[in-house]
């Protein structure tokens, strides 16, 4: 098909009446993994990313389904998803948006090897431009979560997909903020409103996009005016946040997960000292969940802004099983299943854990430490920066770890197929499974629910999914941690509960 471009001095002409005199700041937790959107699932470059690209299908804070660049679609079908392509969209490059656009778009998302969201699109076997702004979907299964998978699968260039020049340099979308640059020594991102956004003009005009892992000076940077919205506030922060009248705290309840992963694939674990994996027992897994006292976590480390996790998921995620009771605190069950298991005088581990990376994992993982040792494991703990960490979970090179998910479809069967699924090299699927688990049983209550398109029947088999994994112990699951953000009175945003920070959603109060 034919390009059309325009201009670029037209496009990405800028009102320059009424421009603050700063930029707009946002502070983050920790930096962006990558501005290439199809490379990463992480939360930091989500927030990021989802500014700079726009994708078919969005989700409001309720997680409800919302058009973005599709206008409309439908299921002639159970295989067949149509979906109609907004016309009049451009990219800051200049080039008109069009259905050969979300072609190359969602098939290098489902068959790029660095793609983190091939595991979703596994069932895609064919997409296709049917007109101008028509796309055609074909599955070979019916995939009624295939909406949701679509939610954070970004829609670039097609010429650019293949560019000698990489997104991951030089980022361009179709979003409601273009990348002006990256400073090579503070790495602080800087982003401009785009002009020819179809959306219409957002607030901000300039936004510098800063990452400060250290918690206390992200709080310091927002009271002093130096920050105008920090993600990722500390709970032990709260009460200053409150303390001052410009400021304010907004709160959602969070989806992301914290629990701690057991290496249950390998004969020999790496950092154990038994000459046998002592996780491949149930009953040393089942004292862990015992020794781990979450009550206390919730409320020192998140000093109640959260709650106890009971399984995979967080309460607001479809699939999630309410009648999956919290296993109680109870060292004494430990030890003793510990001492049936062969381990009366416990066992020495390593214990990986990020630090900070998240709200309080380094003051987590800590405590997680002290209860083990309180039950006879010795735990030496290994606290590393986000990179360094995600090495190790990606090369599953653990015997124990402190680990997070972000459910950003609000939908078990993601956090299935990435995190429990038996692994499938090359397919994305159980890439994340850290501790290598594998449960075929599991796999076909989950695999019969990702098939149903029955809304009630779909929720029923996930849950009887979620209870026969939670049954078998691969995982001690801790908690789930509000988002907590910081914001300066000036300004409003709608707090989100899957960390996606739109820019374009500020207001001025």
């Amino acid at each position: 098909m034919g390009r059309l471009r325009t201009p670029l001095p037209l496009l990405l002409l800028l009102a320059a009446c009424g421009e603050p005199e700063r930029p707009f700041v946002m502070v983050l937790g920790s930096e962006p993994s990558s501005f290439d959107p199809h490379w990463t699932n992480e939360s930091a470059a989500f927030a990021v990313n989802s500014n700079l690209y726009d994708s078919l299908v969005e989700t409001d804070p309720a997680l409800a389904i919302l058009p973005r660049l599709a206008t409309r679609w439908l299921n002639p079908d159970e295989l067949t998803w149509v979906f109609e392509v907004r016309r009049d969209v451009r990219f800051h490059d200049g080039t008109l948006l069009q259905a050969d656009d979300v072609v190359a778009s969602l098939v290098r998302a489902r068959d790029h090897p660095r793609s983190q969201f091939r595991a979703a699109l596994q069932s895609v076997v064919e997409v296709e431009a049917s007109s101008a702004y028509e796309v055609r979907v074909r599955t070979h299964e019916p995939t009624p979560t295939l909406l949701r998978y679509l939610v954070p699968i970004a829609i670039a260039p097609s010429e650019r997909l293949t560019s000698a020049t990489p997104l991951e340099r030089d980022p361009v979308g179709s979003g409601p903020y273009r990348f002006i640059a990256k400073d090579a020594g503070t790495a602080a991102i800087t982003l401009r409103r785009f002009a020819g956004f179809w959306g219409g003009n957002a607030t901000l005009d300039r936004v510098t996009v800063r990452a400060i892992p250290d918690e206390k000076e992200r709080l310091r940077m927002l009271v002093a005016g130096a920050a105008d919205l920090i993600t990722d506030v500390p709970p032990s922060g709260v009460a200053q946040l409150r303390s001052v009248s410009d400021l304010r705290l907004l709160r959602a309840t969070g989806l992301r997960e914290t629990f701690l992963v057991f290496d249950v694939s390998r004969q020999k674990t790496p950092y154990a000292s038994p000459p046998r994996n002592p996780f491949l027992d149930k009953r040393v897994r089942q004292a862990f969940v015992h020794a781990v006292d979450r009550g206390r976590l919730v409320r020192e480390v998140l000093l109640g802004f959260g709650q106890e996790a009971t399984q995979f998921a967080a309460p607001g995620v479809f699939g999630f099983n309410p009648e999956i009771r919290p296993t109680p605190f109870d060292p004494e069950a430990a030890r003793r299943l510990l001492a049936e298991a062969g381990h009366p005088a416990g066992f020495s581990l390593t214990l990986d854990a990020p630090r900070g990376v998240h709200p309080g994992d380094a003051d987590a993982a800590q405590r997680v430490a002290e209860d083990l040792r309180a039950v006879g494991v010795a735990v030496q703990l290994n606290l590393l920066p986000k990179e360094p960490m995600f090495d190790k979970l990606a090369r599953r090179d653990i015997s124990l770890c402190l680990a997070t998910w972000n459910s950003l479809s609000g939908d078990m069967q993601e956090i299935y197929l990435n995190l429990l699924k038996t692994p499938r090299p090359g397919s994305g699927q159980g890439d994340d499974n850290a501790g290598g688990y594998s449960n075929p049983a599991v796999d076909a209550v989950f695999e019969e629910a990702g098939a149903t398109s029955t809304p009630d029947v779909r929720l029923q088999r996930l849950k009887d999914g979620v209870a026969l994994a939670i049954a078998d112990v691969p995982w001690v699951p801790l908690f789930v941690q509000d988002q907590l953000y910081g914001i300066r009175a000036p300004y409003d945003w709608p707090a989100r509960p899957d960390k996606r920070v739109r820019l374009s959603e500020v207001r001025r109060r």
